[in-house]
């Protein structure tokens, strides 16, 4: 019986997983409006639920996580519900399942026998190979948005470097080397020249003394190879020192796991930052002390990486400095002390030479000039930013580093000689960066700044995991590495990393993806949007939550004999930690008096979720009804998200992801209307749309619009006399099922409206303007062409280099060698009798204008231009 009902709940579950659930037209849980999945489907599920707990052989104690999966039909009960019950909907849903997953595996304790797990020479090697394809894998994944901060500059120094053989980049700007990996125009990042006149980079020139053989090689691409590799020893070099520290694999693992493959390291393995590259060479530095017996060749290697450190970054002379310290008290013998020093000595005397050589003084901060962000006042906000801010914050992003934390403080506290070294080098390392006024990092993943610290926390991790006992100690750690990799996931996989770069406006990226219902940004912590007093509460109210969710644990597994306290800490740890979760959301939400529902976004996502063929029944929690999607969604009304502060001249509306289909949009004015609005896809789009008010009546204004294609985002804007009139706008999805299937697949960013066609731009290979658009050159571009008849006709005027440009329509691809500047005019028939048409563009070469023209700033590679006629 027990298996029967938890393969039904399971079914349920899933089910319920393939739903949407919104809120529309009122800020209440009363107001949701599902989406479901066909009915048949939860038999469906059931019987495969059922299936797998018969061919696994689940016994009772290993079923009983299974009925954790309850979560995610908590928010689906037509019952009143607490806000917060509707965490486990939209993106949170698949940490349910990995808690299910999570309780199975703890219960049933798989034995590792695998000597390429356990053995202490095979498994380092393992760990290489896994980490460097990962680390590969994550550069590859993220190159349509990197290089970006200051990434580039540094690879600019790199170039100085190898082409000129000095560090002078003012000639490497205007010759724009930067092209080869960075569209755009790239000035000199500098604050005050050298005593020659010439200007240099205010970074670092070890990071690109280091890559420079690996750019040599291959270029750009050659570099994230070079750090990746790096990267990968670095974490293989933690399992080892983990393993010589605790001879248990299980905890080298864990140690591995927690710095790996989280956030921040993860993503700065292969950033061309130092961070990611000063974990590394910190850890080699580190060894004699982190080392029971230092060893000649540990002290040599630690000796050359504390020379290396302050030439990475000049903050990592603090770590640089203390780790001296630490390792000349561990040797004791003033022989080996000196020996010891002697490399680190001389690379002191080049640093301070190479600032003196430059700028005239020793001074470090010497490239700043009188810029100075740094201040013991700074602590204030840098210390809980560092630490908790949702957006920049290292807990917050990797929660395994808050078992981290309190782990090392309570072994201290319980005078655990090895915490020591590591809070010695840690701690004053965190306060100089907490002081300096951009303590988040400026444009990058992350707690970037704490990055070097990460493998060092790893190797603690294992020794916290070595000498912890409790199985509902391990129980969480497990848990919390499990949500850290999720985070990091999320990071990384939507959009190439687009929720990964936050602008520091106190909402951070991924829990706004994580779901749309609720309002999680204010239930965390953010220094940019809260008071000190304010983050420090919230941090509290986590703290506190989480420490009531352990001592429940506690108390249960402490009432169970030995062989059933997994069991029960399995069973009890998902609803521990989801109510952990859910109270600590829920005491923040009224602490900071804000509504927690978001009615805004949740219709937007239950729109974006409408699929006739996935879910087919709608039901009205408010009036109990069942309907068809179309019918009901057809009367709801999208409008602007109140989530964030509307700044002052925000468009009137914006709305992102915005499905193909017929779309109405309502104006309400409170006095007869003029002025004019303009319609935009994408904020720095050409207008789509624009049409005059004209001294419209007072009332409700309605305009049909109708997209053949996804939008990504829609905005309305209005000048000021528009904006006096109007006092509200919304946007109703009038009849979506008039395009069951878009005309092309993707999701178009930008449009323009040329006469009376309007052209969808899916892919970045086009540039649009309001005459036309150019193509990439050497490029793909996929574009949507709207109420257009046949034939179809384009005016083509080539590049002023010798070009082949494709276009293929209707399955008709055209074919065209031009040369340079040659113009010439297509005239495709249509095969279909349709008013979209998706056009596809090819060219094989192009230029750039800034190349061409004197004074142009514009660094753009066109390819052809392209008008519409």
């Amino acid at each position: 019986m027990k298996a029967v009902c938890a393969a039904a709940c399971v079914g349920i579950a899933a089910w319920c997983s393939l739903g949407a659930l919104g809120i529309a037209g009122a800020s209440a849980v009363s107001a949701r409006i599902a989406l479901l999945p066909p009915w048949w489907l939860i038999v469906v599920l059931m019987g495969a639920a059922w299936t797998v707990v018969r061919l696994l052989r689940l016994s009772s104690a290993e079923l009983s996580p299974l009925f954790a999966s309850a979560l995610l039909i908590l928010p689906w009960l037509p019952v009143p519900l607490p806000a917060a019950a509707l965490l486990w909907t939209g993106g949170l849903i698949p940490v349910v399942w990995m808690g299910v997953a999570i309780g199975v595996i703890l219960v049933r304790r798989p034995m590792v026998r695998q000597r390429w797990m356990t053995d202490p020479r095979r498994a380092p090697v393992v760990v290489l190979t896994i980490s460097a394809v990962l680390y590969g894998y994550t550069a590859w994944w993220l190159s349509p948005r990197l290089p970006a901060g200051d990434e580039p500059h540094y690879l600019v120094i790199t170039q100085s470097l190898l082409e000129d053989g000095d560090l002078r980049i003012e000639n490497n700007h205007q010759r724009g080397d930067y092209l080869e990996y960075f569209s755009g125009v790239l000035k000199p990042d500098y604050l005050r020249r050298g005593t020659d006149g010439a200007i240099y980079s205010i970074h670092a020139p070890g990071l690109p003394l280091l890559v420079l053989p690996a750019y040599w090689l291959s270029g750009y691409a050659g570099t994230l190879v070079f750090l990746a590799l790096v990267a990968a020893c670095g974490t293989a070099f933690t399992w080892r020192v983990a393993y010589a520290a605790t001879g248990n694999s299980a905890a080298s693992w864990f140690g591995w796991a927690c710095c790996a493959v989280t956030t921040p390291f993860l993503f700065l393995a292969t950033e061309m930052f130092p961070d990611g590259i000063g974990a590394t060479v910190l850890l080699l530095g580190l060894l004699p002390v982190l080392q029971d017996r230092p060893t000649v060749r540990s002290s040599l290697a630690a000796s050359i990486a504390l020379a290396t450190l302050p030439w990475l970054h000049t903050r990592f002379a603090v770590l640089a400095g203390v780790a001296g310290i630490l390792i000349a008290v561990r040797l004791r013998a003033p022989r080996r002390i000196v020996a010891f020093l002697m490399v680190p000595a001389i690379s002191a005397v080049a640093w301070f030479g190479y600032f003196f050589m430059i700028y005239g003084t020793v001074n470090p901060s010497a490239p700043y000039g009188h810029y100075t962000q740094t201040a013991v006042a700074n602590l204030v906000r840098g210390l809980p930013g560092l630490l908790f801010d949702q957006q920049f914050g290292l807990v917050s992003n990797a929660p395994v580093y808050g078992f981290v934390l309190a782990g090392l403080i309570w072994n201290a506290l319980h005078g655990r000689r090895w915490t020591w070294p590591i809070a010695a080098v840690a701690l004053p390392y965190v306060a100089a960066v907490g002081m300096f006024q951009m303590w988040w990092g400026g444009t990058s993943v992350p707690a970037r700044f704490l990055t070097p610290l990460c493998l060092i926390l790893g190797v603690a991790a294992a020794r916290i995991w070595h000498e912890t006992r409790l199985p509902v100690t391990r129980a969480a750690a497990i848990s919390l590495l499990a949500v850290s990799v999720f985070i990091s996931t999320v990071l990384l996989i939507p959009g190439h990393g687009q929720l990964l770069f936050n602008f520091r406006d106190g909402f951070a990226l991924w829990l706004e993806w994580a779901n749309d219902l609720v309002d999680l940004p204010r239930a965390l912590p953010s220094l940019f949007r809260d008071t000190p007093l304010q983050a420090w509460l919230k941090v509290g109210v986590w703290v506190a939550s989480a420490a009531a969710a352990w001592i429940l644990l506690r108390l249960v597994s402490s009432r169970a004999d030995e062989r059933a306290v997994t069991p029960r800490v399995a069973w009890v740890l998902p609803w521990c930690l989801a109510g952990c979760a859910m109270l600590a959301c829920s005491l923040v939400w009224q602490m900071a008096r804000v509504q927690p529902v978001t009615p805004q976004t949740a219709t937007q996502a239950l729109v974006m979720e409408a699929n006739p063929r996935l879910r087919p029944v709608a039901y009205d929690y408010a009036t109990r009804r069942f309907e068809m999607p179309r019918l009901r969604l057809s009367r709801v009304r999208l409008q602007p998200s109140t989530r964030r502060p509307i700044p002052a001249g925000a468009p009137l509306l914006a709305v992102p992801q915005v499905p193909a289909g017929s779309h109405q949009l309502h104006l309400l004015s409170s006095q007869p209307a003029d002025g004019t609005i303009v319609l935009r896809l994408g904020r720095n789009s050409p207008p789509l749309d624009t049409w005059q008010l004209a001294e419209t009546r007072r009332g409700p204004l309605r305009r049909l619009i109708r997209f053949p294609v996804e939008v990504q985002s829609l905005y309305v804007e209005a000048d000021e006399r528009a904006r006096q009139a109007i006092t509200g706008v919304s946007l109703q999805p009038w009849a979506m099922e008039d395009l069951r299937t878009p005309v092309a697949s993707g999701i178009a960013d930008r449009a323009a409206r040329y006469g009376t066609a309007s052209v969808y731009f899916l892919s970045s290979g086009a540039f649009p303007e309001p005459q036309g658009f150019w193509l990439e050159g050497g490029s793909q571009a996929r574009v949507v062409i709207s109420n257009y008849g046949a034939p179809l006709r384009m005016f083509l005027r080539n590049a002023p280099v010798e070009n082949t440009i494709s276009v293929e329509v209707d399955g008709d691809r055209r074919e065209a060698g031009l040369h340079p500047g040659e113009e010439t005019t297509l005239v495709i028939p249509r095969k279909l009798a349709t008013v979209d048409v998706l056009v596809q563009f090819q060219t094989t070469h192009g230029f750039r204008p800034s190349e061409r023209e004197a004074g142009s700033t514009d660094v753009r590679y066109l390819g052809c231009w392209v008008e519409i006629r």
